[in-house]
């Protein structure tokens, strides 16, 4: 019988801190900040308004917008 040696073991690395990461601080993240300049709005035009708004008084209008509310709030409680 012939004695063969076994295998050699694989060698393990060795688990030495690296000096590199220990001689720099942690890089912070940077602070995220919130936007807050003002969105532009779009460039104002009158083309869209109809001419009997136009030519309606302060009165006509507050009305108008209180008939259409009150429709909303008709239309809304059919969904609820």
């Amino acid at each position: 019988m012939s004695a063969t040696n076994p295998p050699n073991q694989p060698s393990t690395p060795s688990k030495e801190p690296s000096t590199s990461s220990l001689s720099q601080p942690p890089v912070a993240e940077p602070e995220a900040t919130m936007d807050t300049t003002p969105d532009q709005p779009a460039e104002e035009t009158w083309d869209d308004i109809p001419e009997d708004v136009l030519n309606a008084t302060t009165d006509e209008i507050s009305t108008r917008i209180r008939l259409i509310d009150n429709d909303i709030k008709v239309s809304c409680e059919y969904v609820v």
